[in-house]
C-alpha cells in the first residue's frame, strides 16, 4: 500500500517537468518496489496467497497523474504490468487533460499507447471522470470516439459526475 500511495503522492517528483531536457531528473527511491524492501519474489509470495485463500483481483485503481506527461505513461505502463503480474484484467487510470489542440492530440497518443500496452496484457484501462477529457460527458464520448480503442473504456462513476458537475441537466 506504501508502493501505491508514493506513485499517487511522489508520482508527478519524476515527471519530466523540463521540455528541453537541460536538468538532470533525480531518482525517486520512493518509487521503487526495493525501497520497501520488495523484490519480485514478494510479488510472486503475494501471487501465492492469493491463489491459496482462492481470491482473484478483478480491477485495481492505478492512477498516476496526466498521461499528457511521457513520465505519467511510463509509470502507468508499470502499474500495467505490476496489475497483470496479479492477474488483473480492468483498471482504473486518468484520462488526463490538454490546454490546446497541439496536447490533445499528444494526450490521444499516449492513450492509444496504454490502451495498445493494456491490449498485450489482456487489461481493459478505464478512464476516470475526473476534470479534463472525462469530467463531462460530452468529453466521455468524444474520448471514446476519437480513440475508438478496444481496450480504452469509462469507469463510469456517477458519483463523481454528480461531485465534478454541479448542473448536468440530465446529461448523464
Amino acid at each position: 500500500l506504501q508502493y501505491i500511495r508514493a506513485h499517487r503522492v511522489m508520482g508527478s517528483r519524476y515527471s519530466q517537468l523540463d521540455p528541453l531536457k537541460r536538468l538532470e531528473r533525480t531518482p525517486v527511491p520512493e518509487l521503487e518496489l526495493s525501497y520497501y524492501g520488495l523484490t519480485d519474489a514478494d510479488i510472486q509470495r503475494i501471487e501465492s496467497l492469493l491463489k491459496q485463500h482462492d481470491v482473484q483481483l478483478s480491477s485495481c485503481n492505478i492512477l498516476s497523474g496526466n498521461p499528457l506527461d511521457p513520465n505519467v505513461v511510463e509509470v502507468t505502463r508499470r502499474k500495467l504490468e505490476l496489475a497483470s503480474q496479479l492477474g488483473v484484467t480492468i483498471v482504473v487510470g486518468e484520462a488526463g487533460q490538454a490546454n490546446s489542440d497541439d496536447e490533445l492530440a499528444t494526450l490521444y497518443r499516449h492513450l492509444q499507447q496504454l490502451g495498445d500496452h493494456a491490449a498485450k496484457l489482456g487489461i481493459v484501462y478505464c478512464c476516470e471522470t475526473h476534470p479534463g477529457l472525462c469530467q463531462h460527458p460530452q468529453g466521455m464520448l468524444t474520448l471514446m470516439q476519437e480513440l475508438a480503442h478496444p481496450h480504452i473504456r469509462l469507469n463510469f462513476d456517477t458519483g463523481n459526475l454528480l461531485y465534478f458537475n454541479q448542473n448536468t441537466n440530465g446529461e448523464i
